[in-house]
């Protein structure tokens, strides 16, 4: 373990830094643990930057996902690992094929899902037998238990599947996609030509809006869509693809966070800056690497870097509609204990 200082440019230095021999590749956060992933170790970090459990396996991690029960772990020989809250390990199993997308990972209360390099995507039962596979063409992206079936996005295809792996709804993707993000029943797409197209729970097109550039990185929290393009732009768009603000930076924007009340961008030198929903810059911050992964909440931003460490920040901030409301209720307040100080007078 090593902690440093870190040089911040705006208020205040990390709360806690955790490092690693490595660059950490993958960050998650499921309002428990941080975990986090280095080569072929896998740290659950507590809000004070402790490790709890950590887990080393016999070959590199090619993906890791949290879900309601604990996390789940792919490694680049097949193996995939479910753990516990507690890092008991609930399941394993080896596939045929290497998953290496993060939301290539899910688990369901009578399984788990795995989406594949070569296109196939496994359903294991929890006692490690196979129940059913379906192959789609290219990389499988990205698989979700949703509450209309199976979603599986693949970089030519998306699919909605039955609980038996049936194709119920197929689309076919204009371009091949660059980004995406999945959020509960709420899936966006970003494809080569810089189209943003985002579906809902049947794979309904809600709707598509062109913003051009090279977009890298997406974030979903929905209403919101937040988008890092290679040309230093962050666009925040709002429900139905509508531009909430875009920033223009000097260095592309390699990642991007979205919560309830702010947007975060961060470059590849490491300058990470946190904006809230208005578009009015509330911190900015620099870490040592490039940003590989992160986490942001309403109160913390989570930063692994290719520097082999995971950073962690407070970002107190409100945005200018809480301002508002704070205001109103003020004055609200004021003439109510006025007039029943007038009364009793």
């Amino acid at each position: 373990m090593v902690f440093s200082p870190v040089f911040c440019l705006g208020q205040g230095n990390a709360s806690w830094i955790y490092g690693f021999d490595d660059r950490v590749e993958f960050l998650d956060y499921d309002g428990r643990f941080f975990y986090a992933s280095s080569r072929n170790r896998v740290s659950a970090l507590d809000w004070n930057g402790i490790a709890v459990w950590s887990h080393v396996f016999p070959d590199f991690i090619s993906s890791m996902r949290h879900f309601g029960g604990g996390l789940i772990v792919a490694t680049g020989d097949g193996g995939v690992y479910v753990f516990d809250h507690q890092g008991g390990i609930r399941f394993f199993a080896e596939v045929p094929a290497v998953v290496v997308y993060q939301q290539g990972l899910d688990a369901t209360e009578d399984g788990v899902l795995l989406g594949a390099s070569n296109g196939n995507t496994f359903f294991y039962g929890w006692d490690g037998g196979l129940s059913w596979s379906f192959k789609s063409p290219g990389y499988v992206l990205a698989v979700r238990d949703w509450s209309e079936g199976v979603l599986v996005v693949s970089d030519e295809n998306i699919y909605l599947l039955d609980g038996s792996g049936n194709i119920v709804v197929e689309r076919v993707l204009d371009g091949f996609i660059r980004s995406f993000d999945v959020e509960d029943d709420h899936l966006v797409l970003v494809n080569n030509r810089g189209v943003v197209y985002f579906y809902d729970s049947r794979l309904n097109l809600a709707w598509s809006k062109s913003v051009g550039g090279v977009v890298g990185v997406v974030d979903l929290n929905f209403p919101h869509v937040s988008l890092g393009d290679r040309e230093g732009g962050m666009t925040l768009l709002g429900f139905g693809g509508e531009l909430v603000f875009r920033k223009n930076h000097s260095d592309s924007i390699v990642a991007t966070g979205l919560s309830k009340t702010g947007v975060m961008a961060g470059d590849r030198n490491g300058v990470l800056r946190i904006y809230d929903l208005d578009g009015v810059l509330k911190k900015s911050m620099k870490v040592d690497g490039t940003p590989l992964g992160v986490v942001l909440t309403n109160t913390t931003l989570a930063c692994s870097t290719s520097s082999g460490r995971v950073y962690s920040f407070k970002v107190p901030y409100t945005s200018s509609f809480d301002v508002k409301v704070f205001a109103v209720g003020f004055v609200f307040f004021v003439i109510i204990s006025f007039l029943i100080l007038l009364k009793a007078w």
